[in-house]
């Protein structure tokens, strides 16, 4: 059982570096102690406490952390290497910013937002273009978009 459990473990998320090995046993603690349900009283008060648990856990993580990034800072300045301490800092300071995604066409190449709706066309429409038999089953009740005008022809009210 364990080394199937060894074999497909699924990771999600990537591993924040700040969260500690001991606060990550606890993080994977907690969905298992979910599956035998959380209907009992006595459940329910374990699960809350292990959920206390890792949040005190990963804040005293996050904290020595950015103590030691501070130190690191602290001990880079005494050595006057101005190229370490602005990425320390730069790293401390910086709000992280989300990936912008982007529709691409077939080239790879990013598209405008009128080349978005004509790339959306081309791809449904290469979708109902597969080579499925029952191919007029999938079309039945989808209408035509004008980009223009923003209406759908062929779509009727559903009562």
């Amino acid at each position: 059982m364990e080394a199937s459990e060894c074999e497909f473990k699924k990771d999600n998320k990537p591993k924040k570096q700040w969260i500690s090995d001991r606060s990550w046993k606890l993080i994977r603690k907690r969905p298992r102690m979910k599956t035998f349900g959380l209907t009992e009283g006595n459940l329910r008060n374990r699960y809350n406490r292990l959920t206390k648990e890792i949040n005190g856990a990963t804040k005293e993580d996050k904290s020595a952390y950015f103590d030691s990034i501070c130190q690191e800072i602290e001990q880079g300045s005494f050595k006057s290497v101005p190229r370490d301490l602005f990425k320390k800092v730069k790293s401390l300071t910086k709000a992280t910013e989300p990936p912008i995604l982007t529709i691409k066409a077939k080239n790879a190449e990013k598209l405008t937002s009128k080349s978005v709706i004509e790339r959306w066309k081309t791809y449904c429409q290469e979708l109902m273009a597969g080579d499925s038999t029952d191919s007029h089953s999938y079309n039945r009740g989808v209408g035509t978009a004008n980009s223009k005008t923003g209406s759908v022809k062929g779509c009727s009210k559903a009562h």
